[in-house]
């Protein structure tokens, strides 16, 4: 195994569509539900051809602010993947309508659950177990303290938009996994979102199935996602951190047709540490926590905190400030 930084491109646009200055179309279809009220409803489970990030509010979430030791915890936001079902309510900003979602778990849901949910970074450890691993030899076999970078490509000014920092604590192997799940000791959560849903499928024995490294175990290399604390009032929009290609040795961005389109051209690059290659040698740990020291100067500069432990999704009647639905919508929704 060799330890690695890898740049692990994903898309990143949401479901519906967000176009500045535009509105939403209030029409209920196979993907989404609309409230009477025309500002919340359901996102289904995603079941189109790609994945999508989510605009996601968490209370409970703990998160570290810049020149402080210890998190403090409330509501805050943060751009992720959960492929399952959340609710969703519509917010204005300067440039526009949008969606700010609350992931719920809903078991007696029958409708078709095409994606699953990786990385998954809710409760008390992150995950990362299959995605792309099909194609990207790379990263099957990552040793202790590999680092992983999750984001999207921004052709337009060549920009990495950074949504988790991923820390390898350990590489679990399929049969590992097989086994917790099997004996009901894996997390719920992970079961429920990632692991149930085409996790396990016999073609990816020889996958990694990687643990990540958390702040309750190292508070000086530890994974987190970039989150800024709200106020339960009134939700401001924002957008992920901001990474310069060319400083972090990143892969070269293609620019789409569009010119702006959010892709994900490189995938899983293993970079260098100090930017001057993507040799796919083994790093040094002194090296990649370097670099990692720096990715957490920038969103300190960019105004984030690091949202150090996601609570795990709850129910649907658990959604943390959003305006609720009629009885018989939220009934109607729970059963899907």
């Amino acid at each position: 195994m060799r330890r690695r930084v890898i740049q692990f491109s994903h898309p990143g646009v949401e479901f519906p569509d967000r176009r500045p200055g535009a509105d939403f179309k209030r029409k209920s279809n196979t993907h989404v539900e609309w409230n009477a009220d025309g500002m919340s409803g359901i996102r289904y489970w995603n079941t189109r051809n790609s994945h999508f990030r989510k605009f996601i509010a968490m209370d409970d979430l703990s998160y570290l602010v810049e020149n402080e030791t210890h998190p403090r915890k409330g509501l805050a936001t943060f751009w992720g993947e959960w492929e399952p079902h959340s609710a969703f309510s519509v917010h204005q900003s300067t440039q526009g309508e949008f969606m700010v979602h609350k992931p719920f778990i809903d078991l007696n849901c029958a409708r078709p659950k095409k994606h699953n949910t990786d990385p998954f970074v809710y409760g008390n450890a992150f995950w990362y177990t299959d995605c792309k691993q099909a194609r990207y030899r790379n990263v099957r076999e990552l040793a202790v303290s590999s680092l992983i970078l999750f984001g999207t490509e921004r052709p337009v000014d060549e920009t990495f938009l950074l949504d988790t920092v991923f820390v390898v604590k350990r590489r679990h192997s399929y049969e590992e996994i097989f086994d917790l799940e099997e004996s009901g000791k894996l997390d719920a959560g992970l079961d429920f979102a990632t692991i149930s849903h085409g996790g396990l499928a016999p073609e990816k024995r020889d996958f990694g199935f990687y643990e990540a490294q958390m702040f309750s175990e190292d508070q000086a290399y530890f994974s987190f996602v970039p989150c800024r604390s709200q106020s339960r009032g009134s939700i401001a929009f924002h957008d992920r951190v901001a990474l310069d290609v060319k400083e972090f040795g990143f892969s070269k961005i293609s620019t789409s047709k569009n010119g702006t389109k959010r892709g994900a051209g490189s995938v899983c690059m293993s970079v260098r540490p100090k930017g001057q290659t993507k040799r796919d040698e083994s790093h040094s740990a002194e090296d990649i926590q370097s670099l990692w020291t720096r990715i957490v100067e920038l969103c300190y500069q960019q105004k984030f905190s690091l949202g150090v432990e996601i609570p795990r999704p709850g129910g649907l009647i658990n959604r943390i400030g959003f305006k609720a639905a009629h009885e018989k919508e939220n009934k109607k929704n729970l059963n899907c």
